[in-house]
């Protein structure tokens, strides 16, 4: 339990942390949780049980808590207001858990990370076989971006009030929703089949199959592109574009010569009269940039 805790853990969130604050590691939002849960109050409260028998879970335990803001109060519907005061141990060794991209097959999340030394960038794509409290989150993916979140989870507001209903629903969700027959946007199905999960230096890649009743047949794929490399995508008709990403600091020059002339997406699709094609493409720092040939 405490190893699933930690290995769910978001980017360092700079919102969440304050203005004044430092940014702290989040527990994601899915299904029922949201993302202002004090979930790790729960290592700093089991840490000192586990120094003899397992120090480096207790180690790792304490690192993600102290990153998380070291919570001690418990939000929960019964609060034991003496175990915050009396077991966590700020003062253990703390050590770094080995944190990458990974896959809960038998839960349904797929967490993406760009590499142990960064933790900035990070999403996490749902593809469960399991019916959870009856959302409608097949598909849906959370984003955070240096340590931002781009896009996320809305969670749930309440148990007993009418706004359940919304965050239940697939619309409360970064989902496709397909028309049913009277022509409205229509929840989809509460079980998806996680068909494959690829990690690599380069990207990460998951595609899952959503049986929608609304739908003849759909699949949803993501990809988590990491900073620093130049992709080629074709389609089937052998038309063809690349994504370039700039994950450095300066702006960059570079020539892909087996590609030829290339325009980036907005520039015009021929150079000005007289003028020779260019052949390099310029890459402003921290931006994708999609080239097309001319």
């Amino acid at each position: 339990m405490y190893r699933f805790l930690m290995g769910t853990v978001t980017a360092a969130d700079t919102l969440q942390g304050g203005v004044s604050g430092s940014p702290v590691l989040l527990t994601p939002a899915v299904g029922d949780a949201n993302v202002q849960e004090k979930w790790f109050r729960l290592l700093g409260y089991a840490a000192p049980f586990y120094t003899e028998e397992d120090p480096q879970l207790a180690g790792e335990m304490i690192w993600t808590w102290k990153r998380g803001g070291a919570p001690v109060e418990d939000n929960g519907a019964y609060p034991l207001p003496l175990v915050a005061l009396l077991y966590p141990q700020p003062n253990l060794p703390e050590q770094q858990p080995a944190l990458g991209s990974v896959h809960y097959p038998d839960i349904g999340y797929v967490i993406f990370r760009s590499g142990e030394q960064n933790l900035q960038h990070y999403a996490i794509y749902e593809a469960s076989p399991l019916t959870y409290h009856a959302h409608h989150d097949e598909g849906h993916f959370s984003i955070w971006a240096n340590g931002v979140s781009v896009t996320l989870d809305s969670g749930t507001g309440g148990y007993y009030n009418g706004d359940r209903h919304w965050y239940v629903s697939g619309a409360a969700h970064n989902v496709v929703q397909f028309d049913d027959k009277s022509g409205r946007f229509a929840n989809g199905p509460l079980r998806s089949n996680c068909k494959e999960v690829r990690f690599s230096e380069e990207l990460d890649y998951v595609r899952s199959r959503i049986p929608d009743a609304n739908a003849r047949e759909y699949e949803r794929n993501f990809v988590f592109i990491k900073a620093g490399c130049l992709y080629k995508i074709t389609r089937s008709d052998g038309a063809w574009f690349i994504a370039a990403i700039n994950g450095t600091g300066q702006s960059r020059h570079i020539t892909v010569p087996d590609l030829g002339p290339l325009r980036l997406l907005g520039e015009p699709e021929t150079a000005e009269p007289g003028q020779p094609e260019p052949m390099g493409l310029r890459l402003e720092a921290g931006r994708i940039h999609i080239a097309m040939p001319r």
